[in-house]
């Protein structure tokens, strides 16, 4: 989700609160825990997500990710959105929205990522 912000250039609240990026966030949570799963012992996604919604969809407040791209620092995407990738490999499954997200954010942020 940092990095979704940065390429929306909006706060956790308002990528909760437009449908286009709220089910992009659905997308990106199954992707994410479907992969992180397979490594990792993990509470229920429907306890996680709950918590998830709880908690971001009211946080008026740009990521990390966004003020550092926008600043014109260096990311944390690849080694985030990276890591998510190459544990779908491991595991032999895809992951086309991780890959979407540092594709589209290394077209806004080249120098950032």
């Amino acid at each position: 989700l940092n990095a979704l912000s940065a390429i929306e250039k909006q706060p956790f609240d308002k990528l909760f609160a437009t449908k286009k990026t709220k089910n992009r966030i659905d997308r990106l949570f199954k992707e994410c825990y479907t992969i992180l799963k397979q490594r990792y012992n993990m509470e229920a996604a429907d306890i996680i997500k709950n918590r998830m919604y709880r908690t971001w969809a009211h946080m008026n407040h740009y990521s990390s990710t966004c003020q550092d791209a926008l600043s014109g620092r260096k990311t944390e995407i690849l080694f985030l959105n990276g890591f998510l990738i190459e544990l779908a490999k491991k595991y032999h499954l895809k992951a086309p929205e991780n890959q979407q997200i540092i594709k589209e954010f290394n077209k806004i942020y080249p120098k950032s990522i």
